[in-house]
């Protein structure tokens, strides 16, 4: 009987009370700890008592006290100053010491190890405002929107995505590139990396997870996205390290308020900015001469000032 069969048998018999209880009524010899590791950064366990984090620290432990337990139900012999074991009674929760949880980005990642997906959130989840505010397609959008566009006339593109994968290579001349997989919600992108592009960003690529990239679109292929990296950021960095960004567009459904106008005031900088508002069912465009400095503070503060806001890069 496999270990995931011995738990489906045992559970059909009764709810789990608690991570203890279920060591307590399995084959702890065919669901070790491994296995019962993988089960608790999966999520399998969610619905027993405590947080991931605590469950995976204590699992030692409670393995040993169940062991315990079992050993002494089976010869009827119980340690010398504890207590009898009543089966039919409640049994007492256990009470964990640590009340802490693992954050968002590790949980992820642990579930994506142990069974090669995300179930609690996506990663890029975190970055929607980005998504939103850049308007950044999707990488198989950027595929069928330029695929009967003619070889030669390579169009530049934004993506975002996690890193998937990092490969590096050094080329005849002895400089090194590299080949690095980015991730969105729905597909994977191949981001080519050249070697004076490489040089100054193989730091950050091997220290963060999540980048957007704007290149090259390879229009050779038709069925994967390709792309030919001028310029990549880890997203937690992009306003301080992105080199230009060509105009912030706010879009309004009536004039521009003094509350608008005071916070691009605060944010004094080098970026243009554009309000487009309505008045008597037009929409009317004025460039103003104050230029901002973007800051994802800046962008979140500004967004509940109007009814959409752009960032052209």
């Amino acid at each position: 009987m496999s270990a995931l069969e011995a738990i489906v048998t045992e559970r059909n018999k009764k709810p789990f009370y608690d991570l203890l209880d279920f060591c307590q009524r399995i084959d702890l010899r065919t669901a070790n700890k491994r296995v019962l590791e993988n089960l608790i950064c999966a999520g399998a366990l969610d619905t027993l008592a405590g947080t991931r984090l605590q469950k995976w620290e204590a699992l030692a432990h409670i393995m040993e006290v169940a062991i315990e337990r079992k050993r002494s139900l089976e010869t009827g012999q119980m340690a010398l100053f504890s207590k009898p074991v009543n089966i039919s009674a409640t049994p007492e929760p256990y009470q964990f010491t640590n009340n802490g949880e693992w954050d968002l980005k590790s949980k992820l990642e642990k579930e994506r190890e142990v069974i090669g997906f995300y179930i609690s959130a996506h990663p890029l989840d975190a970055y929607k405002p980005y998504l939103k505010y850049l308007d950044i397609k999707p990488f198989e959008q950027l595929v069928a929107q330029y695929g009967n566009q003619k070889i030669g006339e390579e169009p530049t593109v934004i993506g975002l995505g996690i890193k998937g994968g990092l490969r590096t290579i050094t080329t005849k001349k002895g400089d090194q590139m590299a080949f690095l997989q980015l991730a969105d919600q729905s597909t994977n992108a191949d981001i080519i990396v050249f070697p004076k592009l490489y040089k100054k960003i193989s730091a950050a690529l091997n220290q963060n997870s999540a980048f957007i990239v704007q290149g090259q679109l390879d229009l050779t292929s038709t069925t994967k996205c390709k792309i030919k990296a001028e310029q990549i950021t880890p997203i937690e960095q992009f306003f301080d390290q992105w080199s230009d960004f060509k105009r912030a567009i706010i879009t309004l459904h009536t004039p521009p308020k003094s509350e608008l106008l005071a916070q691009l005031n605060s944010h004094k900088g080098k970026t243009p900015v554009t309000i487009r508002f309505r008045e008597n069912e037009k929409y009317l465009i004025i460039e103003l001469k104050l230029r901002v400095q973007l800051s994802l503070d800046f962008v979140n503060q500004t967004a509940k000032w109007c009814d959409n806001l752009q960032i052209i890069i």
